[in-house]
């Protein structure tokens, strides 16, 4: 939006919204077939002046906090300590059984943290805190 002229027509749809029902919840768009978003097109909703406005400027903002973590937060997206997952990767690791010096495949506690996370984060950017790795690839806390 804050690269746009301030004319541009801009429409938008939540994709997860509409297509969200009780047998399914889509958490990102990258979940749902190119059929179903198909399906949505005529449904889209225009820009106001006012929408296209807020959009660049909290844009702004992210630009000016430079932070490397990025979620979704009570509607907005908000930059947040890159510690922010350290919880739950120590607790996947612990609820799979890595301690007393047993070595896990690092791999295996990020897709555990993925799986049940309610923010789609890249495997790019998890880390194991404190971790202890061996040649294979393998972590223990």
């Amino acid at each position: 939006m804050a690269s746009l002229p301030e004319d541009a027509d801009v429409s938008v749809i939540n994709a997860t919204n509409a297509l969200n029902s009780e047998a399914v919840q889509y958490s990102h768009t990258g979940e749902i077939t190119h059929e179903k978003l198909r399906s949505l097109l005529g449904t889209e909703k225009s820009l106001t002046r006012e929408d296209k406005k807020t959009l660049a400027e909290d844009w702004h903002r992210l630009v000016a906090e430079q932070g490397m973590l990025r979620i979704m937060e009570n509607g907005k997206v908000q930059t947040v300590p890159e510690d922010t997952f350290d919880r739950s990767i120590i607790d996947a690791a612990l609820e799979l059984g890595a301690y007393k010096g047993k070595f896990l495949k690092s791999a295996r506690i990020i897709g555990q943290v993925i799986g049940y996370a309610e923010q789609r984060v890249s495997d790019f950017f998890y880390r194991i805190p404190g971790q202890t790795t061996d040649k294979a690839g393998s972590v223990r806390l």
